[in-house]
């Protein structure tokens, strides 16, 4: 059985005492499911809902970040809402927690937020949060915090944006603070403690809030056991330059206050000096992995982590790459970090979208890492869950599949052909290079036919089904025109097929988590499989975009010269897909402006398909792609 150290150690603890027979201190470790020794939220091995939400307290504490990141003179606070059963705490039960982290909540003061309630003018809270976290955790037994993340909302500082090392620090002192270190103050000043913790921490998050939880876990801070990230990655360079918008990407939009997703710092020297700084670093030198990025690689420091990881992600998502999310899985499973990944069909969605009953599974997840509960979720459930284009869900024993293997089709292309060649057969007849240019939008209608802006390679039908699981990875001789030119890519199959598309609303219908209070339905609308005919389908999910000028380690650029052949070899993206017999495999190339200097129309890039390649993993039969 797969345990922390900190679980290890609580469980050999439990049976030492049982062992010499001696009374035990403090609450009871759980191991066993004894009703005798367990408290009332635990029945068997597994928690139960006892606790009234109706009741709950409710209390705002502000945590010392131990920094001052808007040069004030005082050390950063970040606010804290605890949710947390008043029966337990009448009774002196500790309990776990599980924290959720967003720079999404800030709120104008008397009105209503979707995630975080509604606050009076002074942000005292007049309702609770419309979140289902608390709904289903707080009768059975759990705390649940909701962080403002630091430099957003009534957390003071200047906002560091999605993982950065002062977001992670500020977070990192929260969970500090839960398990008896750190220090935190009421709204009027007061020291404050969380006593009524057990100093066993969660953390789950979407997007930002997950990429929080994953940065915090690599920082290996003790009392933290377990993270449940979804729709989040470990490396945000891979959204934002090579496979997103190169030198920029949703971030930098989001840094630089052009996005519209939060509200502007109202600190006149985050806003005017501390943002423009970071949005700065950011882009100088222009494309390239720098120290701003390198601060937002968690996997850096994987080798820290002490917590367990509970993993969903959408291949089809275009916020976060689902080759960013492989990314943190790969270095988590190469140091055996006990963890789980569910990989779905769809984009940016959230838990319930996919899996309406996932907080069952999320449950015992939790039961197990926080509560010590031993039912069997790491023994019984596979280590990977994948739900397809078809909607069924399969299971495999690691991902990317362990039989996946990479096949190399070559790229052709003869004079006088609509469109070239794919092949893993000898290297095809390549007589003529193709030339492709710039424009602004690209929207073809056929995927299967070259024109002046794009070039198209195309396989055989295939003669058997099989699986792309893992990374697409393109080597291409090219020469561009222009300085900054880049490479702009994606891999298609082709051939019509009833998908799985979306979660889409089900009228009138609704789906209730956990329980309700007087000012929280804790429903939402009720989504279910969303199916369709498509004619294509992308193979990652995403685009890639390679300034041609980038080193192949991603941190220079090399110098431009116009009409010289180079090689450029990248990753272009990450699939787990069903290509079935009779579908094809396309690849198109397009050229993107690398940069605001140069019309896209100015663009010219040839490619030379002699020298061309791209390399996909296949489980199934490889001769398929000949």
């Amino acid at each position: 059985m797969s345990t922390s150290p900190s679980r290890r150690i609580r469980i050999f603890a439990a049976l030492l005492v049982t062992a010499l027979g001696l009374p035990a201190a403090g609450s009871a470790v759980a191991t066993s499911g004894d009703s005798a020794e367990s408290p009332p939220h635990i029945s068997g091995h597994r928690t139960t809902p006892v606790y009234s939400y109706e009741d709950a307290i409710w209390e705002t504490v502000y945590v010392d970040a131990g920094q001052d990141t808007d040069a004030d003179g005082e050390s950063d606070r970040v606010a804290v809402d605890v949710v947390r059963p008043k029966e337990a705490a009448e009774s002196g039960h500790d309990l776990p927690v599980i924290v959720t982290t967003s720079p999404y909540n800030s709120v104008i003061p008397g009105t209503h937020s979707s995630m975080r309630g509604a606050f009076d003018e002074n942000f005292n809270r007049l309702t609770a949060p419309t979140e289902w976290l608390d709904n289903y955790f707080v009768p059975r037994g759990y705390a649940v915090a909701f962080v403002d993340a630091p430099g957003t909302f009534r957390s003071t500082g200047c906002h560091d944006y999605f993982g950065g090392p002062r977001e992670v620090q500020g977070v990192r002192k929260v969970v500090e603070w839960l398990t008896g270190l750190g220090e935190a103050q009421t709204h009027d000043g007061k020291p404050t403690a969380a006593g009524w913790s057990s100093g066993q921490v969660g953390m789950i998050g979407h997007s930002a809030s997950g990429i929080n939880a994953i940065g915090v876990a690599a920082t290996g801070v003790k009392g933290l056991e377990t993270i449940v990230p979804s729709g989040a990655g470990g490396d945000l360079y891979l959204d934002n330059s090579s496979s997103g918008d190169p030198g920029g990407g949703h971030v930098l939009e989001m840094v630089k206050g052009s996005n519209g997703d939060q509200v502007p710092s109202p600190d006149p020297y985050c806003r005017e000096t501390a943002l423009p700084a970071l949005a700065a670093r950011a882009e100088d030198p222009r494309y390239v992995r720098n120290a701003f990025w390198d601060e937002r690689t968690a996997i850096r420091s994987a080798a820290n982590i002490r917590a367990s990881v509970f993993q969903m992600h959408g291949v089809s998502d275009d916020r976060v790459s689902m080759q960013n999310a492989t990314s943190w899985w790969k270095a988590i499973a190469a140091r055996d970090v006990p963890r789980r990944l569910l990989v779905h069909p769809l984009g940016h969605q959230n838990w319930h979208a996919v899996d309406p009953s996932v907080h069952e599974r999320l449950g015992e997840w939790f039961d197990y890492w926080l509560h010590d509960l031993d039912n069997g979720v790491m023994s019984t459930h596979p280590e990977v869950t994948v739900i397809g284009g078809d909607g069924e869900r399969k299971e495999y024993s690691t991902w990317p599949h362990p039989k996946a293997k990479e096949v190399t089709l070559k790229l052709g292309n003869t004079e006088g052909a609509t469109a070239g060649t794919l092949t893993s057969a000898s290297r095809p007849k390549a007589d003529r290079d193709v030339l492709v240019r710039g424009e602004s939008a690209v929207s073809p209608k056929d995927l299967t036919k070259h024109r002046d802006t794009q070039a198209v390679f195309v396989s055989n039908p295939l003669g058997h089904e099989v699986t792309v699981s893992g990374d697409l990875s393109l080597t291409v001789r090219h020469k561009s025109t222009q300085p900054e030119t880049a490479i702009h890519v994606q891999a298609f199959k082709v051939g019509k097929e009833r998908r799985y598309l979306d979660a889409g609303y089900m009228d009138g219908e609704e789906l209730c988590v956990g329980s309700a209070s007087e000012t929280d339905r804790h429903c939402v609308p009720k989504q279910d499989q969303y199916f369709a005919e498509v004619d294509d389908w992308s193979l990652t999910g995403t685009s890639a975009k390679r300034p041609t000028q980038l080193s192949v380690d991603d941190r220079t650029m090399r110098p431009h010269r116009p009409d010289v052949w180079s090689t450029s070899s990248f990753t272009i993206g990450t699939g787990e897909e069903v290509i079935s017999k009779g579908q094809r495999i396309v690849l198109v190339v397009r050229v993107a402006p690398g940069g605001a200097r140069t019309p896209a129309a100015e663009h010219e890039l040839l490619i030379d398909p002699k020298k061309s390649s791209l390399t996909v993993p296949i489980k199934g039969r490889a001769r398929s792609l000949r």
